[in-house]
């Protein structure tokens, strides 16, 4: 979107797409944003249930950036009797370029408010094109991207449903859906130099089942190329232009970094595990983790009852 409307008037935009991207360039006024989760969750039954909304954003100067909830305490009251809670989510004084929340209503809506006159977009000349695509700060743009996930069915034990284990079910339909299904062990479980609130976790793994982006890369020998291995960042990948990724060449071992919450306390030590990892803004996260030797039982188990929707690899 770029700008062309008043200085006080609000854009509405309405969005149903699991993951997407807002990119607003010099704009005037606000923009009021409302995104739904897509149909698909009305055959799956997930229809008017929670769900999570992870936003990041690379805001220039001069925007704030709000999330409207309809539940709980709030500032204000709607129209209808509800409680409105508005979260900031990028303002002058507290900037955030990566947050999830807990949605409990229908859909969820972000209020963008430019804070540019027209006197600053009409005697300001724009910036080269190269900026925007660059990836750098345009202090005129916002750019929000976001995606929708589904929240795990709750178990006893396990307030957070990011950090409790998945289901059988939940593991078996990941594995055919995953960017990157592997075997192996974490080394270290490192806090993220970039993200608050991640931490990195370093993968030594004997078995790449596949991988859409080169997550997993051959883990070199040496103590040397082992810790310049421990020491970086979870990578991140162009998600909307996979490109072919090229064969594995042969390895003993192959090391890959995910990411993963700080609050779920994952630690390091011996054990092999499957690892199905997805995308999320280009960087890999963690979907599901299992002991190998319980994913080997689910695995036959799913065979046996003609279960399996996709090859599944647990030799």
């Amino acid at each position: 979107m770029s700008n062309g409307t008043p200085e006080n008037v609000v854009q509405a935009i309405y969005l149903r797409c699991q993951q997407g991207q807002i990119l607003w360039e010099r704009p005037r006024g606000g923009l009021r944003v409302n995104i739904s989760p897509p149909k698909y969750f009305v055959a799956l039954g997930q229809e008017d249930k929670p769900f999570r909304l992870c936003l990041e954003s690379n805001a220039g100067t001069n925007f704030q950036v709000f999330l409207e909830q309809t539940d709980g305490v709030s500032e204000s009251s709607s129209g209808n009797g509800e409680r409105r809670k508005l979260l900031p989510f990028i303002t002058p004084k507290k900037k955030k370029s990566s947050t999830c929340y807990r949605i409990n209503s229908p859909s969820a809506t972000i209020y963008v408010e430019s804070q540019h006159g027209d006197q600053d977009l009409l005697t300001t000349s724009p910036p080269p094109s190269t900026t925007t695509t660059s990836g750098s700060k345009d202090p005129y743009q916002v750019k929000i991207s976001y995606e929708i996930e589904e929240l795990k069915i709750p178990q006893e034990g396990f307030s957070d449903d990011e950090c409790r284990p998945c289901s059988d079910p939940e593991v078996l339909q990941l594995y055919c859906e995953a960017d990157v299904v592997a075997r192996g062990e974490i080394l270290s479980v490192l806090p993220s130099t970039t993200r608050k609130g991640m931490d990195n976790l370093h993968i030594k793994s004997n078995l790449v089942v596949h991988q859409n982006h080169p997550v997993f890369q051959p883990l070199k020998s040496g103590n040397k190329n082992l810790q310049k291995f421990l020491l970086q960042d979870t990578p991140t990948f162009d998600q909307d232009s996979p490109k072919k990724v090229p064969k594995l060449a042969k390895s003993s071992y192959f090391g890959g970094i995910v990411s993963h919450p700080s609050k779920c306390a994952a630690q390091s030590g011996p054990g092999q595990f499957l690892w199905l990892i997805k995308l999320s803004f280009g960087r890999p996260k963690i979907g599901c983790v299992v002991y190998w030797d319980r994913w080997m039982q689910v695995a036959k188990q799913a065979e046996a009852l003609d279960k399996a929707n996709c090859r599944l690899v647990y030799q």
